[in-house]
């Protein structure tokens, strides 16, 4: 994303209403200042009012917060006087220096923009589009699956992207008949396995551990109806999709301080190992349902905005889903799919879901 967004975002709203900073204190803009064409602040001689007191300074402005020490401007004289920073995302080391800290939020920016000019919708508005839907899912998640327990919303929100649009609420209520723990209780992976497709109520020989599980954990098996076979490749036929949530949530879960890592630093410390079972499609799901939207509520909830690189970079490593929905979108808006990203491809989802790219299609995508 460009920094320029924002920019057109301040000259437009900068003028509306009052703004809380990141420290609480209430400003108003009255004069936002001349727009720096040259070396120093994007904005000279800006005038703020707090408690009845006015302010002259200047303002800069960064998509990251942390590019404020990276670009070295505490060491330039050039940026001496600034007064307001103006910035998307937080660091976790912010610069106390400057009197006011303002965050705004990445969804607010192009909202408008997007929707008077359907047809000039850009690479940078389907990514700050991607990132507010990446965000909605993650908060969705924590509401819907546990937030007291991470590593409960990650189990059932991972089996859920594993069921993929046909049998998502389908693998919901399996993963809610099953608690994660039986993956810590150093059962044969067989044995797990076989409770699940127990559980699912598509196998009924069962062996003798299984057993064992079940009435430990008091299992009985969901409707059998409610699994979704039509227009379903093979492949992606409820016991195969089963078997692959079952063995990789299998290998991700008993990983050294799996969740740390995983927050931290992204998957491939887990992918890397499942090349043999999760395709290219299948872990983009993942990432766009389940592991991205997790780190960005994580990143947001305990201020831990130093992995927030992490996050982008992780979304811009895959090329876009394949989906033929984001296709015909992208026809539409005359775009080149094949040079877009998963965020990108989120941003698109998030647009058509608001309506803003209208298509009789939206009733797939996935909530």
């Amino acid at each position: 994303m460009k920094e320029i967004k924002l920019h057109k975002w301040w000259a437009r709203n900068y003028g509306h209403s009052y703004f809380k900073c990141n420290d609480d204190k209430i400003i108003k803009i009255l004069n936002p200042g001349k727009y720096n064409l040259h070396d120093g602040p994007d904005y000279i001689g800006t005038v703020i009012e707090t408690n009845g007191i006015k302010l002259i300074g200047n303002t800069e402005m960064h998509i990251f917060e942390q590019d404020y020490k990276r670009h070295n401007h505490l060491n330039d004289p050039h940026y001496s006087n600034v007064i307001l920073h103006i910035f998307c995302f937080p660091s976790s080391d912010p610069i106390l220096d400057i009197p006011f800290r303002l965050q705004i939020p990445i969804e607010n920016i192009s909202t408008n923009e997007i929707e008077n000019n359907l047809m000039n919708i850009s690479k940078n508005d389907l990514f700050i589009a991607g990132i507010a839907r990446i965000k909605m899912i993650g908060k969705q998640l924590i509401n819907d699956y546990g937030s007291n327990d991470l590593i409960q919303t990650l189990y059932v929100s991972y089996f859920r992207a594993m069921g993929l649009q046909a049998n998502a609420t389908a693998m919901v209520m399996l993963a809610c008949q099953i608690p994660y723990k039986i993956f810590y209780d150093k059962y044969e992976l067989k044995n797990i396995i076989n409770t699940y497709l127990y559980a699912a109520n598509i196998e009924t020989n069962l062996t003798n551990s299984t057993k064992n599980i079940l009435k430990k954990y008091n299992i009985v098996p969901i409707a059998q109806n409610i699994w979704n076979y039509k227009g379903v490749r093979p492949n992606a036929y409820p016991h195969i999709r089963i078997v692959k949530a079952v063995r990789s949530f299998n290998e991700l879960i008993n990983e050294d301080n799996f969740l740390k890592r995983l927050i931290k630093d992204g998957t491939e410390f887990w992918f890397n190992k499942m090349d043999n079972l999760l395709t290219n499609e299948n872990k983009k799901q993942i990432l766009a349902n389940c592991i991205l939207p997790l780190r960005l509520w994580y990143m947001e909830n305990f201020g831990y905005y130093e992995i927030t690189n992490s996050i982008i970079t992780e979304g811009e490593k895959y090329k876009i889903e394949k989906n033929s929905l984001i296709s015909d979108a992208c026809q539409l808006l005359k775009i080149n799919e094949f040079l877009l990203n998963l965020i990108h491809g989120q941003g698109i989802l998030s647009l058509i879901k608001a309506g803003v790219i209208n298509t009789d299609l939206e009733k797939y995508i996935i909530q």
